[in-house]
């Protein structure tokens, strides 16, 4: 797997890289600017996380890119390596820039509260939650991520069963489908609409007019909820492994 992730890093490497750059002169250009000429931290901070949205789904768009072309590549197909590979490369790309982009954003943090004299967010979310809940936190923040990234990906490759634009339309209209029937069926099943992981971090004002958060805790309901998440995602990984070595069409 470490020979495709390397060759994937390498396809991906130079425009990777270039919004990396790009991203961290546009961070810089906008906290010392913002800072210098007296904006308001809140403008600042909505410009910051704008950004960091958008190189999110960047890095989301490039997972999802990298896969297409794994399948469509007929020589790749020819190589003598398991087909979850094939799934598990473009994830692991896609959590490892995840990882440095939640570097940066930690490193902008620890400017921002510098100049703006402000407590670090992250510093005030370490001490509302216990070192358990942000485990959990970061867990189900994963699990979510690997769950939506794995409807798209068995989504596309359900695309690649019929030629030209009509394999687009059905993969579009699955993907619908499948976001729209599993909430669905755990609301009858579990009587919740809740999906892909269950961090609950409610607000309380207090009577100094401070504002603490609580963490929800796992009942019953939700751990059935996400073994049957567990049992959806098993499928989706099985069924595109089924369609990349038996159905799609190159």
């Amino acid at each position: 797997m470490l020979k495709l992730l390397k060759y994937d890093w390498k396809r991906n490497a130079t425009m990777t890289l270039a919004g990396l750059v790009i991203l961290l002169v546009a961070q810089i250009v906008n906290i010392v600017v913002g800072w210098r000429n007296g904006w308001n931290e809140q403008f600042v901070i909505v410009i910051a996380c704008m950004l960091f949205f958008f190189s999110a789904l960047l890095v989301f768009l490039m997972a999802c890119q990298t896969f297409m072309a794994n399948i469509k590549a007929y020589s790749r197909r020819l190589l003598p390596l398991p087909t979850i590979y094939t799934i598990a490369s473009p994830l692991v790309l896609m959590f490892g820039l995840t990882i440095v982009l939640f570097l940066l954003l930690a490193a902008f943090d620890a400017v921002f509260s510098s100049l703006y004299d402000k407590t670090s967010f992250l510093r005030l979310l370490i001490e509302q939650l216990t070192a358990g809940e942000i485990a959990i936190s970061i867990v189900l923040a994963i699990w979510g991520s690997v769950f939506t990234t794995m409807v798209i990906f068995f989504c596309m490759a359900f695309s690649r069963i019929v030629e030209g634009k009509g394999g687009t339309f059905l993969g579009i209209i699955v993907c619908i489908l499948i976001f729209t029937i599993i909430p669905w069926v755990e609301d009858i099943l579990f009587s919740t609409s809740e999906v892909y992981g269950f961090i609950r971090l409610s607000p309380i004002e207090s009577g100094n007019g401070s504002m603490t958060l609580t963490f929800g805790s796992f009942n019953s309901i939700e751990w059935l909820t996400l073994a049957f998440e567990a049992g959806v995602l098993f499928c989706l990984v099985y069924g595109t492994i089924y369609l990349i070595e038996r159905r799609i069409k190159l």
